[in-house]
């Protein structure tokens, strides 16, 4: 199946609102679309704060800079690898809908 070609100026937002709407969507069990928006949400004001507006800007460092400063929030290695799951899974939806090269 083809999927729609996201713009260049998919934004955070927009790329969150798309990837919720997708888990929605494959009829995701309510309390893993809450887990994900649980992870991601932080994940996007952490962005937000960081001047990372659009899904394009959006590159593995940034990633390593968020789950670095979660580990500095001495959650446990549980936590901050929950973190990273759930980025890992947004960021390869976005890749699937053009949005985020690799």
């Amino acid at each position: 199946m083809r999927h729609a070609r996201q713009s260049n100026q998919t934004t955070i937002a927009d790329a969150l609102r798309l990837f919720y709407l997708d888990c929605e969507a494959r009829n995701l069990a309510p309390r893993t679309q809450e887990y994900y928006r649980e992870k991601l949400e932080p994940f996007a004001k952490w962005l937000a704060e960081t001047n990372v507006t659009h899904a394009r800007q959006l590159t593995s460092t940034h990633i390593r800079r968020f789950l670095v400063a979660q580990q500095a929030r001495e959650l446990s290695p549980y936590t901050v690898h929950a973190f990273a799951r759930c980025v890992k899974t947004l960021c390869l939806f976005l890749v699937r809908e053009g949005a985020l090269d690799v």
